[in-house]
């Protein structure tokens, strides 16, 4: 046998994009490995800091949309509905510009999706570990004894 003789299968290539991204959308092990091609011990053992990287994204981009939705939004084709000149000086109200200051046609704005309450209270709770408890460490349990009567005052007599 030479020296630069391999053994074993030839390594398999995976997307490692596609792997953080299908990662963040917190799919199982089992299903990325069907989905790269490759076994779920290789993934395990090779991919397990990419994987861990993408589902931390995943769990940030699930707190952002929760905030946002929390506190609410207009829809993103109002935010940017500007009165616009076209090039023969008419005024035109069906211009829209994006974000960063593009025009766009309002038939091309994405229109918007209403959000599923009870959908992100799960996936929070699968996902951040969060609960319907609520823990009041400074509070005891019957609720009164952190209220304290006032002292009795001895007896003269």
């Amino acid at each position: 046998m030479s020296k630069n003789s391999k053994r074993g299968r030839p390594s398999k290539q995976v997307d490692k994009a596609r792997l953080q991204h299908i990662a963040s959308n917190f799919w199982t092990v089992e299903e990325m490995a069907d989905d790269v091609g490759c076994g779920k011990r290789t993934l395990e053992i090779k991919f397990c800091a990419l994987i861990e990287k993408g589902r931390r994204r995943g769990r940030a981009s699930l707190r952002s949309t929760q905030f946002l939705l929390a506190m609410g939004r207009p829809p993103i084709a109002a935010e940017y509905l500007r009165q616009k000149q076209d090039e023969n000086g008419r005024q035109s109200g069906d211009l829209v510009l994006d974000p960063n200051g593009k025009p766009i046609k309002i038939r091309d704005a994405v229109p918007a999706i209403a959000p599923n309450t009870t959908m992100l209270i799960w996936l929070g709770k699968q996902h951040l570990g969060q609960s319907d408890k609520v823990d009041f460490p400074d509070v005891p349990a019957d609720g009164f004894s952190f209220i304290k009567p006032p002292p009795k005052e001895p007896a003269n007599e």
